[in-house]
């Protein structure tokens, strides 16, 4: 109410105030939002049809599956939702938190918004999660957040650490203001004591003054201090007791209480949440009593209550006073508490239970090993079909540990059940180390290959996604294995079989008449599920088994029975082309792919193949084209969930954006790529972004160079983690960026070996890496016409003309690397044979760099003719400095006064 009058005289207009608050003994999913989303309910069933529809975003629908009760609105009720939707959770969670926001967003337009959450130290972490991707860049909610915890468990608290952080993240938009609550200072704790004595003598004043002392500052223990003087409780002794604590205090009070309200008051406490004032009496079996036991727990501040009659709410007035209350039970007289709310509970809900949560609560303090299985059973799968994973995993430790204990040989179908279930939970919440122990604990006792090959595909994906890509690739091709395809075990085996697969493709290519029978075995689609998962793992880390899994894919493809099969299997032979340099091809087979793939209705398919299609003609220097399909790949990915190709999807548009130096679109991308690698503890693209985000805010002038280079080492550290050779690369060729544009000419010269060193032994032809040999041999000149000491002069000869020559080669097949082989040859031969030698294939490179639209590159070739023709270093300086403002780079417009000044 304060805040809402402080908000009406500040901004003009009564404010839309959402409260919520969080219970210890609550177990709803999303618990910090769960009263905020009531509110809102409430809030929009008073609003018209008209008013929703302007309202209500385009994934409302999702919105309603997270929270069911916003479907007490018909409009929610009402809206559309696929059935691959609703299968899809980890994308039906991040719709819904989309939903949330916009939805949100709207009404923060219409008037101003105030949402409060209270006691979030008891919160859960699904709830920090949803609460933070409302705050998170670019488009954070234009709301006031009131949020509110005791912080004496900070340091151990997950969620309050994660909460804290909110608005300290680089490039938050988020104000954030932490208020420390502090003691009252003594004079205020007196003249609050003396207030609540309603006396002003000199006793009371002498009494304010002890009781001030024994608070320490605390507003809620002087109101305690001065209750307990004025009830007669407190010995004469006490008053000047130093010692005396707050816990105390409220022990003695409800000590003290009569029998029938201290039985009440214990069954609220119980409860650890607002109960029912119904189910409150029936647990309490009061009859006539029970109204003056409430009325004096009412008077006495020990409970509250909201709402009337039978609807009415019953809390602890304070947690402290459910603490105290709590610490005098027994155990017998708590597990009676329970069972009585355990049985008042069901009764109320019959079969068809709401709360399950509760339920489970109570079961489990009662003892009631049955009941608590069911509940906490059906209270993992309600939690983990809305993704909270971690409230869900709570659920069915609780489960396994009543099946454990009861060790019974009928409850071993179940107890397989439910450890996948917590495995797949544990997964979703990004705890792969718990997943990877429940699935290894099934693999134990399971006999049955399939079920073996299916729990290895299980731990396949665990690994993959945590970033441990060697494992994942030894459990994806046991799995193989065990669905009947046997992956080759050596280089010779690799050989062979990759040789007669691509004879078996010719074969078929030449008689296209010849179509074989679709398969009837009903593993061909977990063995083609499992080479897709495989082949997407390949491509970063090993090039030969990338080409027999892409041939044998292909020529498994007339065999898949589903349309979506038969263009993941082109898209996939389409990378392969595109890694051997057959642009064109692999154009044909990926379009192919997409063509085949909307025919299905197959959206997972059609995404990967645009987002191949897309990196084809990127690679071909179509930048524009290769944008557009990358752009709606990225939005099919999202709309569907499937976030592993997402960030990869992200990964290479933001590239783009990089290739054509416009830096400010390539940040936000790298930024939102890497915040779903941190949501999703994704190891290799949290790498990613480390490597490539920092050095666009390091171009653009808004990130030192120490801070860079840290960034930078932080991703060779979680690459390597991850077995993530690419990034390491990628990550060096920045640092050996950073070094030259810094003029660190040592540290030049050791990057340029190491970069060259690395780029050299990975064998995977990913063509933006191959870049690399472009910046390697970039710093070793540098190095050279430094005079760099550190490392000999022939071997940084050695590794520039490795790179122009082979980023040559390779030109011809990726066409982006044309003008930088050119322009690293132009100006080696200058270095070595004078400018006037050097002109003419500078004037060449030039031509070749201006007729692409990789603008990074182009303003390059004119910044070396600068430095390295004296005769046009004017015009070319100035088309350089041109190029550079134009792309906002402003540590290359610092190098060029640094080293070509007017």
């Amino acid at each position: 109410a304060f805040l809402a009058d402080l908000l009406d005289r500040e901004i003009g207009e009564e404010p839309l105030i959402l409260m919520g608050k969080c219970h210890e003994r609550e177990a709803v999913p999303y618990k910090a939002f769960d009263a905020v989303i009531d509110a809102l309910t409430r809030h929009l069933l008073r609003l018209t049809n008209t008013q929703l529809s302007l309202l209500l975003p385009p994934d409302i629908a999702a919105l309603g599956q997270i929270f069911p009760v916003l479907r007490r609105v018909m409009a929610i009720d009402m809206a559309p939702l696929k059935q691959a939707e609703l299968e899809d959770r980890r994308g039906l969670r991040r719709r819904a938190a989309v939903a949330l926001k916009r939805l949100l967003g709207r009404l923060a337009a219409q008037r101003p918004l105030l949402v409060v959450i209270d006691n979030l130290q008891w919160g859960d972490p699904d709830s920090a999660e949803l609460l933070a991707s409302l705050v998170e860049p670019p488009d954070a909610l234009p709301a006031l957040l009131l949020l509110a915890w005791r912080d004496e468990d900070l340091a151990r608290n997950p969620v309050l650490q994660a909460i804290a952080k909110l608005g300290t993240a680089a490039q938050s938009s988020v104000v954030a203001t932490h208020l420390q609550v502090g003691p009252l200072a003594r004079e205020f704790a007196e003249a609050l004591a003396l207030a609540m004595m309603r006396k002003d003598t000199d006793e009371s004043r002498r009494r304010a003054e002890i009781m001030a002392k024994e608070a320490g500052g605390s507003p809620l223990f002087i109101v305690e201090l001065v209750r307990f003087r004025q009830s007669g409780i407190a010995s004469t002794s006490s008053h000047t007791d130093p010692e005396v604590t707050l816990d105390q205090v409220l022990r003695a009070r409800i000590e003290n209480l009569p029998a029938t309200a201290r039985h009440v008051l214990d069954i609220v406490a119980v409860a650890g949440r607002p109960v029912g004032q119904k189910q409150v009496s029936a647990a309490a079996a009061l009859g006539r009593d029970e109204p003056a036991a409430l009325a004096r727990l009412r008077n006495g501040h020990y409970v509250r209550t909201a709402g009337s009659g039978e609807d009415a709410q019953i809390e602890t007035f304070h947690n402290r006073i459910r603490e105290a209350s709590m610490a005098l039970l027994a155990p017998q007289q708590l597990q009676r508490l329970h069972a009585s709310l355990l049985r008042v509970l069901t009764a109320a809900s019959g079969d068809a239970a709401t709360d399950v949560d509760a339920l489970a609560y109570h079961a489990l303090g009662a003892g009631d090993d049955v009941a608590a299985l069911r509940y906490s059973l059906e209270a993992a799968r309600r939690a983990h079909a809305v993704f909270a994973n971690h409230d869900a995993l709570r659920h069915y430790d609780a489960v396994l540990r009543l099946l454990e204990a009861a060790d019974a040989p009928d409850t071993r179908v179940l107890r397989i059940q439910v450890k996948e279930e917590a495995a797949e939970a544990a997964r979703q919440a990004g705890l792969y180390e718990r997943a990877k122990q429940l699935l290894l604990r099934l693999l134990e006792h399971e006999t049955d290959p399939v079920r073996r090959a299916e729990l290895h595909v299980s731990l396949g994906r665990v690994a993959q996604e945590r970033g441990d890509t060697g494992d994942a690739i030894v459990q994806l091709e046991t799995a193989l294995r065990d669905f009947g395809k046997k992956p080759p075990g050596n280089l010779w085996e690799l050989g062979v079989d990759a040789a007669g697969q691509f004879l078996q493709h010719l074969f078929r290519s030449w008689t296209p008449n010849f179509v074989p029978k679709t398969s009837d075995d009903p593993h061909a689609q977990k063995r083609a599920d499992t080479m897709f998962a495989l082949i997407r793992i390949y491509y970063f880390i090993d090039v030969a088994k990338v080409m027999w899994a892409g041939v044998t894919t292909i020529n498994m493809a007339p065999q898949f029975r589903k349309g979506g099969d038969v263009s993941m299997a082109y898209s996939f032979y389409g990378v392969l082309l595109f890694g051997m340099g057959r642009l064109g091809l692999s154009e044909k087979y990926c379009t192919e792919a997409v063509t085949l793939a909307r025919l299905a209705g197959d959206p997972v398919a059609e995404a990967i193949g645009l987002m191949r299609l897309g990196t084809t003609v990127q690679f071909a220097n179509r930048l524009d084209r290769g944008q557009q399909l990358l752009g709606e790949s990225i939005e099919l990915f999202k709309s569907i969930g499937e976030m592993w190709e997402l960030q990869t999807g992200l990964m290479l548009h933001a590239t783009g954006y990089f290739m054509m130096g416009e830096f400010a679109k390539a940040e936000p991308i790298y930024d939102e790529m890497g915040r779903y690698g941190d949501e999703l503890h994704m190891v290799m693209h949290q790498g990613w972004h480390q490597a490539w985000a920092p050095f666009c805010r390091y171009l653009r002038g808004e990130l030192d160079a120490e801070s860079t280079q840290r960034s930078l080492d932080r991703a060779i550290e979680l690459s390597a983690s991850a077995k993530d050779v690419a990034n390491t690369v990628a990550s060096l060729q920045h640092m050996a960026n950073l070094a030259v544009r810094e003029g660190q000419v040592e540290r030049a010269a050791g990057l340029a070996v190491r970069t060259h060193e690395c780029v050299s032994r990975y064998l995977v032809l990913v063509p933006f890496l191959q870049r690399a040999r472009i910046d390697a041999a970039e710093a070793a000149l540098f190095a050279l016409e430094s005079g760099a000491v550190s490392v000999k002069a022939s071997t940084l000869r050695k590794i520039v003309k490795d790179g122009y020559r082979i980023a040559g080669a390779i030109g011809w097949m990726y066409p982006f690397l044309k003008g930088p082989s050119m322009r690293i040859h132009a100006r080696y031969v200058a270095l070595r044979h004078g400018a006037d030698a050097a002109e003419p294939l500078f004037r060449k490179a030039i031509a070749v760099a201006e007729a692409t639209p990789n603008r990074w590159e182009t303003a390059h070739v004119w910044y070396d003719a600068a430095r390295a023709l004296p005769k046009l270093r004017k015009e070319c300086r100035a088309q350089a400095r041109r190029l550079f403002e134009a792309m906002g780079c402003v540590a290359e417009l610092r190098r060029l006064e640094r080293e070509l000044p007017d």
